[in-house]
């Protein structure tokens, strides 16, 4: 699907919301969902596969209708996988609405408050051929509203966060987790100084190197963090410097792991004996 195409999925939504109609604004992505994961617009009257989880293919379908989509929106899903809340951004962040008073609109922090899911995009653009995992923004409004799993649908994968089994988030770990989070963005700053290669190989070590750190940063924390990619077809053509896996023949090597040890001793300044 292209992404003009993709645009138009949201035209009668965003309506909506110019309107202040956030009701309707969900209940059109809703739809649109709906006939996503029943297989298409005129799979109306179909029926999910039994032994699929309904849940899990509302969620894969919001995310498909977001995940190439040029301006940051995001979607709130509940145990049934209906769409609750949709909310529209720009290119790079989703502002919370205001009512007429100015104030923040309290509809909206109710439908945040103890939300079953939260998912949206990181849109990508010339600068940016990935979208990347969660923002520092996005775990604290996780934490905020002690959201259940928060999601990106990012081209390139996806990414998920949310408490281990029996916990929950807690809005006052806010200040653990800016720090524990600006540590690790000064460990990936110091990698990507550290790792030779050129700016075009350096996107997709930063991809890999940032996703490492959000393990590191989420067993701090308590939490599970996932992430799925994409289709390899779908993305790597975007991220100049992501290798293919070629084998060559003959060759005994099942993987090769020098580039990364070679990156490891670089900070220890260990020499090859």
């Amino acid at each position: 699907m292209s992404i003009d195409r993709a645009d138009d999925e949201f035209i009668e939504a965003d309506e909506a919301l110019d309107r202040g109609d956030g009701a309707a604004a969900a209940s059109l992505i809703d739809r649109r969902v709906e006939r996503r994961a029943l297989g298409g617009s005129n799979a109306t009257n179909s029926e999910p596969h039994p032994g699929f989880d309904p849940f899990a293919i509302k969620l894969a379908a919001a995310e498909d209708l977001l995940r190439h989509e040029r301006r940051e929106r995001l979607v709130v899903l509940d145990r049934t996988g209906r769409v609750t809340l949709y909310l529209r951004g720009n290119a790079s962040q989703v502002a919370l609405p205001i009512d007429r008073d100015g104030r923040t609109d309290t509809s909206i922090l109710n439908q945040l408050e103890n939300a079953q899911c939260l998912t949206h995009n990181h849109p990508i653009d010339a600068g940016r051929p990935i979208g990347g995992t969660m923002s520092l923004s996005d775990i604290l409004l996780a934490q905020r509203f002690e959201v259940r799993q928060l999601r990106v649908a990012a081209p390139e994968a996806t990414y998920s966060l949310q408490p281990k089994v029996d916990m929950k988030w807690d809005a006052s770990w806010a200040t653990s987790t800016k720090r524990a989070y600006r540590q690790h963005q000064a460990s990936l700053d110091r990698a990507m100084a550290a790792a030779a290669g050129t700016p075009d190989r350096d996107i997709y070590f930063y991809l890999r190197v940032f996703d490492f750190l959000m393990v590191q940063l989420a067993k701090g924390l308590g939490l599970t963090y996932e992430r799925i990619d994409r289709p390899r077809d779908e993305w790597a053509m975007a991220v100049p410097g992501a290798p293919v896996a070629i084998g060559k023949p003959g060759s005994p090597i099942v993987i090769d792991d020098s580039e990364h040890f070679e990156w490891v001793s670089s900070f220890f300044d260990i020499r090859e004996l």
